[in-house]
């Protein structure tokens, strides 16, 4: 789960004998812009709210039919998403961040978006385990959880002010880059020589200060692109 924006994570192994389900939910800011995320509320016209509840369950199209979907609307659907995933076997765990693994979830980040992912023992039937998450996102927060997404989603300017902030700390540790880097130049800095991907995650320092601004903005994973 992410909104509308794209950001590029750092990967990761799984966590010890545990194996990791993908279903990060993203976040509203740790800059200027940052909102009360508690009073935080997404409204949408009357046109979009029935496109919404078309493909919505029962429990999700009661959040949405009013064309308002208030934090706490929104909170209470990852609680009870996470409560059926559980007693499905899941374990759930907060968004992985190297050197801190194995946190409880879900975890509520800065910009009022629950981060988390679901973790099974290896011996688990994958497929019925697959099949039980199936269930628990469709029904209640496979059309609430990208919504809010959405509306929690950095702007461009927030992007470009981690950014920023990311070639601060790299300019503190010695590292050579502009004072408003794009977002190909700190790729290239993350994954020399050419920006690709090349393995799981950037070397220090630049993971270091990638990570410190992730959690500043609010963004899980951001690495500055």
């Amino acid at each position: 789960m992410r909104g509308n924006f794209s950001v590029r994570r750092w990967g990761f192994l799984p966590i010890l004998t545990l194996s990791l389900f993908a279903s990060a939910a993203c976040t509203h800011s740790g800059s200027d812009e940052r909102v009360n995320v508690r009073s935080s509320r997404m409204e949408f016209d009357a046109s979009r709210a029935n496109e919404l509840m078309r493909t919505a369950s029962q429990y999700q199209a009661e959040l949405l039919q009013d064309g308002v979907l208030t934090f706490s609307e929104y909170e209470s659907a990852i609680l009870a998403a996470v409560k059926c995933e559980e007693a499905a076997g899941f374990k759930i765990l907060a968004f992985p961040i190297p050197g801190k693994p194995g946190r409880p979830g879900p975890e509520l980040s800065t910009r009022g978006e629950y981060q988390y992912v679901q973790a099974s023992d290896d011996g688990a039937d994958r497929a019925e385990l697959g099949a039980a998450l199936q269930r628990c996102e469709e029904e209640y927060v496979s059309i609430v959880k990208p919504l809010w997404a959405e509306h929690v989603a950095p702007t461009a300017s927030e992007l470009q002010g981690a950014r920023n902030e990311i070639g601060s700390c790299l300019r503190e540790q010695g590292v050579a880059v502009s004072r408003q880097p794009s977002g190909d130049e700190l790729m290239k800095l993350a994954f020399p020589p050419d920006g690709h991907p090349n393995k799981p995650q950037p070397a220090e320092p630049y993971l270091g200060c990638a990570m410190k601004v992730a959690e500043l903005f609010g963004i899980p994973g951001y690495l500055g692109q």
